[in-house]
């Protein structure tokens, strides 16, 4: 995980510090470290009968939020969201191991050998989705804040420092550094104790003159460095976004961004020493690096939505200019672009990042409606039969089903007998007539289409009647709009 040497390298820029010393203070976590770390006490249970069989990881993560408000420290926990293209490679490289891992631990254990098996799932296991919202429904229940990035945490937590949500992190990573995260604490004892290095402000962090590397002191200095040319050296000597080349490490990439000013004329320098040859990929893939340090995508708390962790105008300062956002593929390695509604639902732990499915015992009137799975649709009573596209003027939408639902299609139109609570997911739809109260307007009702029958009665925020309703679609086309209901069907209309 991060820059390989980075941390030792920075050896002179750290000190140790006590958690106590945030005290009233938010301290941003990156929980997958904590997760990885507790896993390994129960690899075997996760990896031979799933998450459902052991809390251990849970609690031990549990334990160190419980360390950090003891201290008076305000925890903001940050979960992994979906898997960043950018980051494929590595990914499936790591995913491999994982699955080598798996089989040996396998036969291992069929050979009765269960500590050797052991050793090979802790390298075997891995952090899912459902592992960490085991972990959300603890921290909900304890009253800890927590959210779920778009796609890596680390981005995340760099927009948390930089608009003054959290005033540092807690991680193992040191993507963190040139993610320019303000203040990080690393190797968080039992007891508190941290190893922070700060990089506010950073024309300080730079002024140091000497750092460690390989366990000596040596010529590396980031005299004159700014916060692009850190980036540079870093992606240089290799991230998990791009693989550095045969020989070049931190102290060779620091050496090319000094010499060359930056990441591109290390790059000309490199392929005039032939040491391109093999690797004609290379110049495109360090830019692709660079431009997710700076532009990955991040959820705004504030605003709501999701932002790119530096704006456009950043491109002057940052040395790399932003891909074009609004067009899916040049800015694919970024992943896709999530709309409000759905980043939120990501962010809050309601959706599976990846997915986009909802968590099971989530709230779904939280979940985007776009996102709602369509019930077994029924065709002149027979259930699972959808009707024919092109068969008749209307067609049926999909509905969130609240409780249960028999909902009877007609090649004429959408016909259905709904007795029960029902309420309308969108009063802007305009492709659905009916409302939950008669206060809410009915908009674009065909005249030729019946109205909702029945009396209406208020119960609960809901309305309870027995219902007739007529949806208005093109034929074949697409559904649009939502209805959510309840209620079992009173037999054929």
């Amino acid at each position: 995980m991060g820059i390989k040497g980075l941390l030792v390298a920075l050896r002179g820029h750290d000190r140790r510090v006590h958690v106590s010393k945030f005290a009233g203070r938010t301290l941003a976590v990156d929980v997958l470290v904590w997760l990885h770390q507790g896993i390994v006490g129960c690899a075997t249970e996760l990896c031979t009968a799933g998450p459902s069989s052991t809390t251990r990881h849970v609690k031990y993560c549990m334990d160190r939020v419980e360390l950090l408000i003891r201290y008076g420290v305000v925890p903001l926990v940050v979960f992994d969201g979906a898997s960043l293209p950018s980051k494929d490679g590595t990914d499936a490289q790591r995913a491999a191991s994982r699955a080598r891992a798996m089989a040996a631990g396998n036969a291992l254990l069929a050979a009765g050998q269960r500590e050797a098996a052991r050793m090979q799932f802790v390298k075997a296991v891995d952090v899912t989705p459902d592992i960490q919202h085991d972990l959300m429904l603890a921290l909900r229940k304890r009253g800890v804040s927590f959210l779920v990035a778009p796609y890596e945490a680390d981005a995340q937590l760099a927009f948390l420092c930089a608009s003054g949500i959290a005033d540092g992190v807690i991680t193992e990573d040191s993507d963190t550094l040139p993610y320019r995260c303000s203040t990080v604490l690393f190797k968080m004892e039992r007891d508190g104790s941290a190893t922070a290095i700060e990089r506010t402000p950073s024309a300080a962090f730079f002024r140091r003159h000497k750092c460690e590397s390989g366990g000596k002191v040596d010529t590396i200095s980031l005299a004159g460095f700014k916060d692009a040319s850190f980036l540079d050296m870093c992606v240089l000597a290799g991230c998990d976004y791009c693989p550095s080349l045969p020989g070049i490490g931190l102290k060779n990439a620091w050496r090319l961004v000094r010499d060359r000013g930056g990441l591109q004329g290390a790059i000309r320098q490199l392929r005039a020493d032939g040491a391109l040859f093999g690797s004609d990929s290379y110049p495109a893939d360090a830019l692709r690096a660079k431009q997710t340090f700076v532009y990955q995508r991040v959820w705004d708390p504030v605003a709501g939505r999701c932002v790119t962790l530096r704006p456009p105008e950043a491109a002057a300062e940052w040395g790399v200019e932003p891909p074009d956002l609004a067009c899916p593929a040049a800015s694919a390695f970024l992943g896709p672009h999530r709309e409000p509604d759905v980043a939120t639902a990501i962010a809050r732990g309601i959706i599976h990042p990846e997915t986009l499915r909802p968590y099971p015992g989530e709230d779904l009137a939280q979940v985007p409606r776009a996102l709602l799975p369509a019930p077994p649709d029924t065709r002149c009573g027979t259930p699972n039969a959808a009707p024919t596209p092109g068969s008749g003027p209307f067609t049926l939408l999909k509905p969130q089903v609240v409780g249960s639902a028999l909902v009877t299609s007609r090649p004429s139109g959408l016909q259905a007998k709904i007795t029960g609570a029902f309420r309308p997911a969108s009063t802007t739809a305009s492709s659905y007539f009916g409302s939950a109260t008669s206060r809410t307007p009915v908009p674009n009702a065909p005249p030729s289409l019946p109205s909702p029958l029945g009396r209406r009665r208020a119960q609960r925020g809901a309305t309870a009647l027995p219902a007739l309703y007529g949806v208005k679609a093109t034929a074949g086309a697409a559904p649009v709009g939502l209805l959510a209901l309840s209620g079992t069907c009173a037999g054929e209309p």
